[in-house]
């Protein structure tokens, strides 16, 4: 009997050093890592226009209606338009730009022929360069445009009106970057009485403005690229 009692009571024992074992487990050393806190937020894609018509007072383009009010197109006649367009999000942006056809009423010339004024216009657009106030180049570039005597200096590329409003440069803008670019439309010295109107209220006229469009572009990444947007449009 007695060694029963003295076999219990190693087998208490036994079993009071098991569960302290396993509660000393619970004692080992341990680390966390947590993050800061971090904030998302939705991207932003914000484009702003400006325009000047003298290459000095620059206006919204929103809205406006004296890009081309009251323009009597005769041969000689030139319109020149310079843009500063500016990136004012968060998210890259893709822009193009160009004429945005409203309607063109065709016109009898002095033959009692048919015209429509579009088909006698050239049109030709700068390339841009990047915008600061303290660019010199950028200013230059400016002032050439609007000197009557200079403004072939800057290299324009010439398109036809139909390609001018169908617009297929793509010009690609990084959060806070601003260029600058012209149009030029004129009716050249050689047209003669094509587009004489044979009265003031028979002569082809154009409604028409300017159209800035812009979309993302694949410069941003995620896990596991930079191409998510590659096919925006």
């Amino acid at each position: 009997m007695k060694k029963n009692k003295v076999l219990l009571g190693a087998v208490a024992a036994i079993a009071l050093c098991v569960c302290m074992l396993v509660g000393a487990t619970y004692a080992w050393m341990t680390d966390t890592a947590v993050s800061s806190n971090n904030v998302i937020k939705a991207g932003s894609l914000t484009v702003g226009v400006e325009y000047t018509l003298d290459g000095e007072n620059w206006k919204d383009l929103k809205g406006a209606d004296d890009l081309f009010k009251d323009s009597v197109w005769e041969p000689g006649y030139t319109k020149v338009i310079a843009f500063r367009v500016t990136n004012k999000g968060n998210v890259a942006l893709k822009f193009n730009w160009g004429i945005n056809l409203v309607s063109e009423t065709m016109g009898v010339n002095k033959a009692g022929e048919e015209y429509s004024l579009s088909q006698y216009l050239e049109c030709a657009y700068s390339g841009m360069q990047e915008w600061a106030e303290d660019n010199v180049i950028a200013q230059i570039f400016l002032q050439l445009a609007f000197d009557r005597e200079q403004q072939n200096a800057i290299g324009w590329t010439e398109c036809t009106f139909e390609e001018m409003c169908a617009p297929q440069q793509q010009i690609t803008l990084v959060p806070g970057q601003q260029v600058v670019g012209m149009m030029k439309i004129c009716m050249p010295e050689t047209v003669g009485n094509e587009v004489n109107a044979r009265t003031p209220d028979e002569a082809s006229k154009i409604e028409m403005g300017v159209i800035v469009a812009a979309t993302q572009a694949p410069v941003e990444s995620d896990g596991f690229d930079n191409k998510y947007d590659e096919n925006a449009r």
